[in-house]
């Protein structure tokens, strides 16, 4: 879980423009990354999964600060 965190964000190349998980969405801190966007250090970031989205319920998506981002 949060493989990619805050003290690996905070330190990520500044010419990367493009995220993309192929993975799970639990292997990333997602506050982390909602920080390095709003900063504009990541300028997209695409991904298919969200921090448990398997087990939200109908409202709980808006919560998550990736998708309040979107």
């Amino acid at each position: 879980k949060c493989i990619l965190n805050s003290s690996v964000l905070k330190n990520i190349d500044k010419s990367i423009h493009t995220l993309i998980n192929v993975s799970r969405g639990e292997l990333i801190d997602e506050l982390a990354l909602s920080k390095i966007i709003k900063k504009k250090l990541v300028l997209k970031y695409f991904t298919d999964v969200l921090d448990s989205d398997s087990i939200w319920n109908n409202k709980e998506y808006k919560n998550n600060p990736i998708y309040q981002l979107s």
